[in-house]
């Protein structure tokens, strides 16, 4: 009797503390659920954080791009553009700059980007030049030559014409005759003008003043006024 009860004692404890490792397992199962449940949270937090701030990175490289871009173009030069004309040759200024006038205005070249000599040409020559205007406002001298008027020809017998020499020179304004001609006086001589190849407003220059002109004499013995400044 005593030995039923013991092995009926000892069946009960051994149920009891079977249980109880159940529950404990199951308890131990359920947290560490739980745990896994609030890291997985983090870590998706974490990997969303990385992609925000590889995005801004990227888009502040972008940004960076486009302002290099943009200097870049502002350090490229602008394109000069080269002029030609007309024009009489005053003389050299200096080894490096001569002087000329064109549409009635003077104008001073810088000439070292042209392989000229200028040992060739006389003031009062009239040329064709080429020339542009550089960024700090110069004008650079590309190329000059001599201007060649051509002439028709009726026959090869017919002789050859050649162009009226320019003279350059200072003078003093004495004023305007009529409407198409003026006068002046180089070295106390009166010079009657015809302005009938320019188009400047003498209303603008003062009686008595001095002045540069350029001029020549045509078939008929007139002088004609090629510029004034």
């Amino acid at each position: 009797m005593k030995l039923v009860k013991s092995l009926f004692v000892f069946s009960l404890l051994f149920f009891i503390i079977a249980c109880s490792n159940d529950a404990g397992t199951v308890k131990k199962e359920e947290e560490e659920k739980k745990v896994t449940e609030q890291e997985q949270p983090a870590e998706t937090e974490t990997k969303t954080d990385k992609d925000t701030e590889t995005e801004v990175k990227t888009d502040t490289e972008t940004v960076a791009k486009e302002e290099d871009s943009k200097a870049d173009e502002v350090k490229k030069p602008q394109s000069t553009e080269v002029k030609t004309m007309t024009a009489i040759y005053v003389g050299q200024v200096d080894p490096h700059t001569i002087e000329v006038v064109a549409e009635g205005e003077t104008i001073n070249l810088q000439t070292t980007e042209a392989d000229i000599n200028f040992d060739e040409f006389s003031d009062g020559d009239e040329v064709k030049i080429q020339y542009y205007k550089n960024e700090q406002d110069q004008y650079i001298l590309k190329s000059m030559k001599f201007s060649v008027v051509e002439e028709k020809k009726e026959d090869s017998s017919s002789p050859v014409k050649e162009s009226p020499k320019v003279i350059s020179t200072e003078a003093t304004y004495v004023g305007q005759v009529d409407t198409s001609t003026i006068e002046v006086t180089v070295d106390g001589e009166a010079i009657n003008l015809q302005t009938t190849e320019i188009d400047v407003n003498l209303d603008e220059i003062e009686e008595g003043s001095q002045v540069m002109i350029a001029y020549y004499q045509n078939e008929d013995g007139q002088n004609i006024l090629k510029s004034i400044e």
